[in-house]
C-alpha cells in the first residue's frame, strides 16, 4: 500500500495562521512583486499564498503487512495454532522553505527531510484443548505464548542557505550548513499465557485468565510482571427454565448478568531507564573529553517498574416483551497505580523530562444502551436506540510533591494554555495562564494599572463532558428505510485558541471597545486600589489580554445531526428476474447540523491531531478544520 499527501506549514504566522494577521486592506493573492520577490509587510509574517507556493510539505508512506497461519487437529479436542505477522512500513518526508522567507532561520533557504522506518512483528503460538463432560459441563483450555517486536529507525537530515536559490537539495548546500542524525527505538515484549473457560449447559460461564510478561524496556529484576483476570456470567431467563420457574419469553424475553476483574500490567516506553547522550563532544571544558548529555530526551530512570491497572465491571442485559424492549446497563471501576509519569525536571538535572513511578488515576463511569421496537406493523416498523456514558477520570496520586502532570503533548496559543491532569481533579485539565489575585481574589496591577500574568498555570478547565449521548431512529416503510442519528454531548471545556489568535490580530469581537478602563484591583507595589485609566489599545489586546487564558474556555456542548441514511430495497419480485439476492441504492448526509454555544466553528475539532501524546488534544480549538459536511450516495449488491 501506498498513500502520498501534500500539505503546507499551520501554525507560527503560517497557513490559517498567516492569513489571520495579513492586514484586512491588503489583496493577500498579490503575493509577488514585480521582481519576483515576495511582496510582504516590514515585520509581518510569510504571505500565504506564496507559502503554498513555496514552503511544501511532502510525505510518502509505503506500507507491507503480512500474516501467515498454520492450524493442526492431532486430536479432536486439541487444535495447535500458529501465527506470525509483521507490519512494515516507511514514510519518507520533506518540509521545504525558500529563499525568500521571513522565517528567521530559514532567509536562505531550508530543507528537512526524514526516513521514518517502523516494523512491529508478533508471532502467537495457542494450543487450545475443548471437552465436554455429562453432556452439560464444557471446558476449554488454551495456553500459548506470545512474542512482539518492535523496531522504529528514523534518519533525519537537515540543511540551510541554498547554493542555488532555485534547487531545494541539501546537496545544494556546503556541509557545515548541514546535519545528519539518526535515531533508534527498539522493544521486546515476551509472554505466557492460560484462558480456561467453563460452562455449564451454556447457561453459567467461567472465565479464567492469566499472563506473565518479560520487557526490555523496564530493568533486568523487575521486567517480569504477572496478572489475572476473572470473569462470570449467568443467562437468567434460561436459568429460571432451567429450574421451572420460567415457561416462556411474552414478558421476560432474556435476561443475563455479568461481572469482571482483571489486573493488567503495562511496561514503560523505550530508553528511558538510561540517559542518552548527545551527537556532540564536550570541547569547553578545562579537560574535554567524551559527549555530552542530550538534554532534549528524557533522564534516564534505571529504578523504573512496569505499572498496573485493576478493573472492576458488572452489568446486565435484559429484554422485554418477545424482545421488543430492551436495557444494557455496565457500572465499571479501574485505578491505574504506579504509573509511568513524564514529569519534568529542573534544567540542573541536564534534561528537561524524566519518567517517574507514582501515579493513580481512578476511572470510573456507567454506559446504558436502551432499545424498543416502538412501533411493529405489517408494511411499518420504528426502532429506536439510546445510548448513554458518563465517564470521571480523577487523578489520586501523584510523584513526589507534584500537583499536577502535564499528560498531553497540546500547547496552543503561544503557550498560554495546555493539557493536564491536577492532583484530586481531572485527567483531562487545562493548564493555563491566568491574571495575578490576592488571597482575596483581587486583581494584582502593576504600576501602570494594567493586570499581570501570574508566574504559575492554573487549572482553568475541564476538557472531560459530563455525559454524552446518541439517539438512533429507523424507520422502515415497505422497501424504503430511514435511519438516523443525533449526537449529544453535554458539558466539557474547550480551549478556544482560535479566538486567541483573533484577538492578537485584532479581528475579534472582543477587541471592540478601544476606549479606556479603571481595572478593579489593587497595585501590587503599594497595596492600594487603582484609580489609573490605561487604554485598551492594540498593545493590551496582544499582549496582555491574549496572555490569559481564563476568558478562552468555553462550553463545548452540543447536539447535532450526525447523519442520515434514506435506503430504497429493491422488491423480490424484481430481484426473481436477475441472479442478485439483493439490490440497495442508500443516499446518506453527514454532520448535517449543529447546534451548539460554541462560539467557535465546531467544539468537536482536535487542536494537533491524533498523534498527539499522553491524554491528546481534543477541547483545543487551534485553528482546526471541522468534520466535512458531505453527501454519500452508495448501492449495494447481494449475490
Amino acid at each position: 500500500m501506498r498513500t502520498d499527501r501534500t500539505s503546507v506549514p499551520q501554525g507560527s504566522a503560517n497557513g490559517t495562521m498567516g492569513a489571520l494577521y495579513w492586514p484586512r486592506n491588503d489583496d493577500m493573492t498579490n503575493y509577488l512583486n514585480p521582481n519576483g520577490s515576495q511582496r510582504v509587510f516590514p515585520g509581518g509574517n510569510d504571505n500565504p499564498y506564496w507559502t503554498i507556493q513555496n514552503k511544501p510539505i511532502t510525505s510518502g508512506i509505503n506500507r507491507f503487512i503480512g500474516i501467515a497461519n498454520i492450524n493442526y487437529n492431532p486430536f479432536s479436542f486439541l487444535n495447535l495454532t500458529y501465527r506470525l505477522g509483521t507490519d512494515l512500513y516507511t514514510e519518507n518526508f520533506k518540509a521545504v522553505r525558500m529563499p525568500g522567507t521571513l522565517e528567521a532561520d530559514a532567509l536562505k533557504g531550508a530543507i528537512g527531510q526524514n526516513t521514518n522506518t517502523n516494523q512491529i512483528t508478533t508471532s502467537t503460538f495457542i494450543a487450545t484443548a475443548k471437552k465436554t463432560f455429562w453432556d452439560d459441563y464444557n471446558f476449554s483450555l488454551a495456553i500459548g505464548n506470545n512474542i512482539e517486536n518492535t523496531r522504529v529507525q528514523t534518519l533525519t537530515a537537515n540543511a540551510i542557505n541554498f547554493i542555488d536559490p532555485t534547487f531545494p537539495s541539501i546537496n545544494n548546500t556546503v556541509a557545515t550548513d548541514r546535519s545528519v542524525s539518526e535515531t533508534l527505538n527498539r522493544r521486546r515484549i515476551v509472554g505466557v499465557f492460560g484462558d480456561f473457560n467453563f460452562d455449564w449447559k451454556n447457561i453459567i460461564y467461567v472465565n479464567l485468565r492469566a499472563r506473565n510478561d518479560w520487557t526490555s524496556t523496564i530493568p533486568v529484576g523487575d521486567n517480569a510482571f504477572f496478572y489475572p483476570a476473572i470473569s462470570t456470567s449467568v443467562v437468567l431467563t434460561d436459568l429460571l427454565k432451567e429450574l421451572k420457574l420460567k415457561s416462556d419469553d411474552q414478558i421476560f424475553s432474556y435476561g443475563k448478568i455479568r461481572a469482571a476483574y482483571s489486573n493488567v500490567g503495562k511496561d514503560a516506553p523505550p530508553h528511558v531507564t538510561t540517559t542518552s547522550l548527545a551527537a556532540v563532544t564536550n570541547t569547553f571544558t578545562i579537560n574535554p573529553r567524551g559527549f555530552i548529555t542530550n538534554a532534549n530526551n528524557p533522564f534516564g530512570n534505571p529504578m523504573l517498574v512496569p505499572e498496573f491497572t485493576r478493573a472492576f465491571e458488572v452489568g446486565a442485559d435484559l429484554r422485554f416483551v418477545k424482545n421488543r424492549f430492551g436495557i444494557d446497563f455496565t457500572y465499571y471501576r479501574s485505578k491505574s497505580d504506579n504509573q509511568i509519569l513524564a514529569t519534568r525536571v529542573p534544567p540542573s538535572a541536564g534534561a528537561f523530562l524524566t519518567y517517574l513511578n507514582g501515579g493513580a488515576i481512578q476511572n470510573k463511569g456507567i454506559e446504558v444502551v436502551l432499545n424498543a421496537q416502538a412501533i411493529v406493523k405489517k408494511d411499518f416498523k420504528w426502532t429506536i436506540d439510546i445510548n448513554f456514558a458518563h465517564n470521571k477520570s480523577i487523578v489520586k496520586e501523584l510523584p513526589g510533591a507534584l500537583d499536577r502532570v502535564e499528560l498531553s503533548d497540546a500547547w496552543v496559543a503561544a503557550n498560554v494554555a495546555q493539557g493536564a491532569g491536577f492532583l484530586n481533579g481531572s485527567l483531562f485539565g487545562i493548564n493555563g495562564n491566568v491574571w495575578k489575585r490576592n488571597a482575596q481574589g483581587q486583581l494584582l496591577l502593576g504600576n501602570n494599572g494594567y493586570p499581570q500574568v501570574q508566574v504559575a498555570y492554573a487549572n482553568i478547565g475541564d476538557r472531560n463532558p459530563d455525559f454524552t449521548s446518541g439517539i438512533t431512529n429507523t424507520f422502515n416503510y415497505k422497501n424504503f428505510a430511514l435511519s438516523f442519528m443525533v449526537d449529544i454531548r453535554v458539558g466539557g471545556d474547550v480551549f478556544n485558541a482560535t479566538e486567541n489568535s483573533l484577538v492578537r490580530s485584532g479581528l475579534s469581537t472582543k477587541t471592540l471597545d478601544r476606549g479606556s478602563k479603571v481595572f478593579d484591583g489593587i497595585i501590587e507595589s503599594t497595596g492600594l486600589p487603582s484609580t489609573l485609566s490605561v487604554p485598551l489599545n492594540q498593545n493590551y489586546y496582544q499582549t496582555i489580554y491574549a496572555s490569559q487564558g481564563y476568558d478562552f474556555v468555553e462550553d463545548g456542548s452540543w447536539y447535532r445531526l450526525r447523519y442520515a441514511t434514506l435506503t430504497y430495497n429493491m422488491p423480490s419480485s424484481f430481484l426473481a428476474k436477475t441472479k442478485l439476492k439483493g439490490l440497495a441504492f442508500t443516499v446518506t448526509g453527514r454532520n448535517l447540523i449543529l447546534i451548539t454555544k460554541y462560539s467557535g466553528v465546531d467544539p468537536e475539532v482536535s487542536g494537533s491531531g491524533a498523534g498527539v501524546g499522553g491524554s491528546g488534544s481534543f477541547g483545543f480549538d487551534n485553528l482546526g478544520i471541522p468534520a466535512t459536511r458531505g453527501i454519500d450516495m452508495g448501492l449495494r449488491l447481494t449475490f
